[in-house]
C-alpha cells in the first residue's frame, strides 16, 4: 500500500500586519478530502490590533476554535424584539459559535499575533462585509445620511475606505 502525503496548506503561512486578519480558507477547492463533508474550514491569524469587520455568513454557522491568544469577539442577536449585543473574551482553547446570518466581529487587542480555526456547516457559508455592502457599492448619499443620522462628509469619508 502506497502512502500518499498531501499538505493542508495551513503551515508556514505568511502573516501581514495590518488592521485585518490573515484568512486562510480550507474547502474541496483546495483540500479535495472535503468534498462530500458540506463543510469548510478556516485558518484566522490576527496580528496585533487587527480584526475581522462586522460580517455576516448567510450559508452557514460559524465555530471558531482559540488556538494560541486572546481575541475579543461580538455577536448581534436580532432574534430578540431589539439587537442585543453578545461581547466575550476568548482565551486559548476557548470555543464561540456565530449561528448562520447574525453579523459578528472579532479584534485582537493584544500585542501578540493570534490563531483561530474556524469551521463552517455549509461548503460555501459566503461572508457579506457589511462596511463594504454599505460604503463600496455607491448607495445614494441621502439613503445613508438619513439611515445612520449623520453628515454627508462623515457618508463620503466612509465610503472613500475600501475595508474588507
Amino acid at each position: 500500500m502506497q502512502l500518499i502525503q498531501r499538505r493542508s496548506g495551513l503551515r508556514n503561512i505568511d502573516v501581514k500586519q495590518g488592521q485585518f486578519a490573515n484568512v486562510t480558507n480550507v474547502n474541496v477547492n483546495n483540500f479535495p478530502a472535503l468534498s462530500g463533508f458540506g463543510v469548510a474550514n478556516a485558518l484566522l491569524v490576527y496580528p496585533p490590533g487587527s480584526m475581522n469587520v462586522p460580517h455576516t455568513h448567510p450559508r452557514g454557522t460559524q465555530t471558531l476554535f482559540i488556538l494560541e491568544g486572546t481575541l475579543q469577539v461580538g455577536l448581534i442577536d436580532r432574534t430578540q424584539p431589539l439587537p442585543v449585543l453578545f461581547a466575550q473574551t476568548l482565551y486559548k482553547d476557548d470555543i464561540f459559535v456565530f449561528p448562520r446570518g447574525l453579523v459578528h466581529f472579532q479584534i485582537n487587542k493584544s500585542k501578540k499575533n493570534m490563531r483561530v480555526y474556524a469551521s463552517f456547516s455549509s461548503t460555501n457559508p459566503r461572508l457579506v462585509s457589511l462596511p463594504r455592502t454599505l460604503f463600496g457599492v455607491n448607495v445614494d448619499e441621502d439613503v445613508l445620511t438619513k439611515s445612520f443620522e449623520v453628515s454627508s462628509d462623515i457618508i463620503r469619508k466612509l465610503s472613500a475606505v475600501q475595508p474588507f
